[in-house]
């Protein structure tokens, strides 16, 4: 599901709720462009993302309350401060881990500045053919 803000800034009330998101090949949940403001995330099911729950390659602000995901297949989240405000609400399992220091993250990530959140900055490496 993506927030595509490449041809103009996004803001305003949007939410996100009561959906299951299944199978995605890549990430699950995306935000692209300038700013995205105002999403807001609740009891959301992600099931076996093939790269991140959460892909943030926009600034803006999101709120996630309930959202559980499984089957993550590189790391819960992308992020390389892209200035996006995350949110941390209850019952989000342990995909999305607010953070102020990296030690609080898992290995592997880093706890992006501008999200507030622990997250990847970078891709999955490319299978070989």
């Amino acid at each position: 599901m993506w927030f595509y803000a490449l041809d103009k800034a996004m803001s305003g009330a949007i939410a996100v709720s009561d959906t299951s998101i299944d199978d995605s090949p890549y990430e699950a949940l995306q935000t692209i462009g300038s700013t995205v403001d105002g999403l807001s995330f609740s009891n959301v099911s992600v099931a076996n993302a093939g790269s991140f729950v959460l892909q943030l390659q926009a600034g803006g602000s999101g709120s996630f309350d309930d959202v559980r995901a499984s089957g993550v297949g590189f790391a819960p989240v992308y992020s390389c401060g892209t200035k996006f405000a995350v949110t941390v609400g209850g019952g989000d399992d342990s995909w999305l881990k607010a953070c102020t220091d990296t030690s609080e993250c898992a290995a592997g990530l880093t706890c992006d500045n501008s999200a507030k959140v622990c997250a990847k900055c970078g891709f999955p490496p490319k299978e070989d053919a």
